[in-house]
């Protein structure tokens, strides 16, 4: 895990992260629509993990948090959360999930059904994730 790099995603990552998203059983409806709010952990050119935000105005959810089975424990979710509701806050989101985005397939597919919203605020004078 020496060489794990912590990064923005890029359309050239689709593959690898619908692939690892699919792989953990969570849902790739609109990976691909909300690939810029993506974040990847990139071992030597590998996606290893990730961790979406899915914007709506003005509004994020945070999804798709994944990491592949040989680095799970390790700390890898939690430096992608970080990335991401940083990112987030850099934005100017305060909250992380609000009933705007329920039309989210995250929320719609079946097999979500026992889905759980739950809210993260942003604030300004505190770490994310720490």
């Amino acid at each position: 895990m020496g060489d794990l790099v912590v990064r923005a995603a890029t359309r050239n990552d689709l593959d690898q992260i619908l692939a690892l998203v699919g792989g953990a059983g969570l849902v790739t409806t609109g990976v691909a629509e909300h690939i810029d709010g993506f974040f990847v952990a990139d071992d030597r050119g590998a996606i290893v993990g990730s961790a979406g935000l899915e914007t709506h105005d003005g509004v994020a959810l945070l999804r798709s948090v994944a990491v592949a089975p040989a680095l799970r424990g390790q700390g890898v979710g939690a430096r992608l959360v970080r990335a991401a509701l940083g990112s987030a806050r850099e934005r100017g989101i305060r909250e992380d999930v609000d009933p705007r985005l329920l039309s989210s397939g995250e929320f719609t597919s079946p097999s979500c059904a026992t889905a759980v919203m739950m809210a993260i605020p942003l604030r300004d004078d505190e770490e994310v994730g720490a």
